[in-house]
């Protein structure tokens, strides 16, 4: 089962539109009908707020694409704990951490530059 049909079906779960979907995401109901008919791939942010609105594991969506071995489970561990985390910040804690993240990953592509 490929990305698009997997938030296809997620989608039906929840008894929601590609119309409500959409909406909710902040794009276009064809934008939908293109992810959920593999035509195009949403872009990161749009991704990021898949998986936030369907409230669906990334892995989900990816289980058929991605083989999940011994280190990407922990690494779905760390990220689960690093979710729980999160939802514990003040939204000023949460602000900053955006920033300093923005900050490394700012610094991460000029290492790669040179």
């Amino acid at each position: 089962m490929s990305l698009g049909s997997r938030i296809k079906e997620k989608r039906e779960q929840l008894g929601m539109t590609q119309k409500q979907l959409a909406d909710k995401l902040g794009v276009t109901k064809s934008a939908i009908c293109n992810y959920e008919n593999g035509t195009s791939s949403p872009k990161e942010d749009v991704l990021l707020n898949i998986f936030k609105v369907l409230s669906v594991d990334p892995n989900y969506l990816y289980q058929d694409s991605v083989n999940v071995t011994e280190n990407s489970k922990k690494k779905d561990e760390i990220i689960e704990n690093i979710r729980l985390f999160l939802d514990n910040l003040s939204d000023e804690d949460l602000t900053n951490l955006y920033d300093y993240l923005e900050f490394l990953k700012w610094k991460t592509s000029k290492r790669k530059e040179k």
